[in-house]
């Protein structure tokens, strides 16, 4: 005969959903963080790698620098098919200025300076869209001369050798020939090759003070690691 009017109960213990909506709402958070940053590395490698290709592999300014350079450049109404002409038509001019301090402070200077992007509009650097395009409207394409990789000639370069049009056009110039025998290294030659660049930029920089090499010094680090004949 049990007692059913004061039953024992036992303790039991309730789930709770909001240790697992934390987590959920943690791991959303991450991936769209993730996400994020994945995208904003995309749309910086651009501009980085032209800068690195520019300076010896290195990249000798702040995070806001190319923050700075993209918005001058969107108020001038100079569109993204010009971003790497801009960068070396930068480069050019600062080879021919007066460095004060440092090359590098001369070429940030200049970036950002009205003078110099009404100078590049109204140069021959500048890309016009009508030069970008047939009659038909199409974009013209070219076959790289040393992968053979078919690309828009809109893009200015190989996407796969990193080949440049003004480099093709010139096929027994330095750059052709190094970035040929670049291609055709194997993995293990090209960073060797990489390897031995960094000293010599190590080499420079005790020298003179510079993170990168000059068009004669990289001709003359090409020649000593035998790329290029004497």
């Amino acid at each position: 005969n049990p007692d059913m009017e004061n039953p024992v109960l036992d303790n039991r213990t309730l789930l709770t959903t909001k240790k697992l909506n934390t987590d959920t709402q943690k791991t959303v958070l991450t991936n769209l963080h993730a996400k994020e940053k994945t995208t904003q590395t995309v749309s910086e490698s651009f501009f980085v790698s032209i800068i690195k290709g520019l300076f010896s592999g290195q990249y000798p300014f702040d995070k806001n620098f190319e923050f700075g350079v993209r918005k001058h450049l969107s108020y001038a109404e100079i569109d993204e098919v010009n971003l790497e002409s801009y960068l070396k038509y930068v480069f050019d001019r600062t080879k021919l200025g007066k460095v004060k301090k440092s090359f590098e402070g001369l070429y940030r200077t200049l970036a950002l300076s009205k003078s110099i992007i009404i100078d590049f509009k109204n140069s021959n650097f500048i890309k016009k869209p009508e030069e970008t395009k047939k009659a038909g409207g199409e974009i013209k394409h070219v076959d790289c001369p040393i992968c053979s990789t078919r690309f828009d000639k809109i893009n200015f370069s190989c996407p796969t050798c990193g080949l440049s049009l003004r480099e093709m056009s010139e096929p027994l110039g330095p750059e052709f020939i190094v970035k040929k025998t670049l291609y055709e290294m194997s993995e293990s030659e090209r960073q060797k090759y990489e390897s031995a660049l960094s000293d010599r930029a190590a080499q420079i920089k005790l020298k003179t003070g510079r993170t990168f090499l000059l068009e004669n010094e990289k001709i003359h680090f090409w020649k000593d690691y035998g790329i290029l004949d004497e």
